[in-house]
């Protein structure tokens, strides 16, 4: 049998590796018949000695290689632009031996890039795809929506789930450092360590236990409580204020942190479509939380947006020169002024425990 496993989400790809040589070991406990060739020693001649010889006391034979097809795929060191035909001579003796290769032995080519198959020769893209092909490429730095599934896949495989407001809790806390292949390792270590606490503690991952195990995800519940203000739903808003306050917040802090959303807002609505990354360079904060902020910029009024940063300064004024009884008045004034910029949420009218 002949596989090809290729793609920079190495985690998925190992897991397929690691199912194909436990169901061989089971058969050859003691690995006689089992071939690994990687790097240097991941040539043609040394895959084809391999895979043609036949295996001892009946076993089947299982040849691992890792990296053969990337070397070839790569535009080679000091040259510019494509490869030429004759740099791929060396792969062609594969052509006529993988259909003919012993049918006692699983052949697996194993790359931890994703594959440019269309480089390479046609007669040797057809015998590659004629096997069984596990192509797992990991989403794109920016489709924060596609990270949030795949984290939710991750905690799948863990063995618990993962609510919504905990992925994104995790992808805030972590940054888009974390959505690469450079960095992806930590968020895979991150998914396994939460899901270890999960497991204990009802089987699912909350944003409750993202912040109290992921350093840096402190400043999440802020992150949530200026969402509801912004997105309109004053009932929320007020709540996680309210929960703020209780856990030690100091009132002028949230005001400068509510201030400063605004101003984002309003720089976020001139700045038009762009991409994340853009608007985060333009605005100065981490990609993540410009993802929130022209989110929220597209569904409001640029005037709403004004007339809030006034309010702001406002409730500021009322607390400096004595006007507000408390601190923590002026600020929940405030938010429910800001709160009106948005979609309409619950309506605050409706509770009378709001001045």
């Amino acid at each position: 049998m002949l596989y090809l496993i290729h793609g920079d989400d190495t985690r998925a790809a190992r897991a397929i590796v690691a199912q194909l040589r436990t169901t061989h070991l089971a058969a050859d406990p003691t690995a006689l018949n089992l071939t690994t060739l990687e790097n240097e020693q991941a040539t043609v001649p040394a895959v084809m000695q391999a895979a043609d010889a036949l295996p001892f006391f009946g076993a089947g034979r299982l040849v691992l290689v890792r990296g053969l097809f990337a070397r070839y795929v790569q535009t080679p060191e000091g040259q510019r632009g494509r490869r030429k035909a004759a740099d791929f001579d060396a792969l062609l003796p594969l052509v006529p031996f993988l259909p003919t290769m012993p049918t006692t032995t699983t052949l697996v080519f194993w790359e931890s890039v994703a594959l440019n198959l269309p480089v390479l020769p046609e007669v040797v893209r057809d015998a590659l795809l004629a096997g069984t092909v596990h192509a797992f490429a990991l989403p794109a730095a920016t489709d924060r929506d596609a990270w949030l599934r795949w984290i939710r896949d991750r905690a799948t495989a863990e063995g618990v789930k993962i609510a919504r407001p905990a992925a994104e809790a995790l992808l805030d806390a972590l940054g888009t450092a974390a959505t690469g292949t450079a960095g992806v390792l930590r968020l895979e270590s991150e998914v396994a360590k939460l899901a270890t606490y999960a497991a204990d503690n009802g089987g699912a991952i909350t944003a409750a236990h993202v912040e109290l195990l992921v350093e840096g995800a402190t400043e999440t519940p802020t992150f949530g409580w200026l969402d509801a203000v912004i997105a309109g739903n004053a009932r929320d808003a007020v709540a996680r204020t309210e929960m703020l306050l209780t856990a030690g917040e100091e009132p002028m802090r949230l005001l400068a942190l509510l201030g400063s959303q605004v101003g984002y807002l309003l720089r976020a609505k001139r700045l038009g479509n762009m991409t994340d990354n853009a608007a985060a360079a333009a605005l100065g904060v981490a990609p993540n939380r410009a993802y929130h902020i022209l989110r929220a910029a597209r569904s409001v009024d640029a005037a709403k947006i004004a007339r809030a940063a006034q309010e702001v300064a406002a409730a500021d004024e009322a607390v400096k020169t004595g006007v507000a009884v408390t601190d923590a008045d002026a600020l929940v004034w405030a938010v429910l002024q800001v709160a009106r910029i948005g979609a309409t949420g619950p309506a605050w009218e409706q509770r009378e425990d709001l001045p």
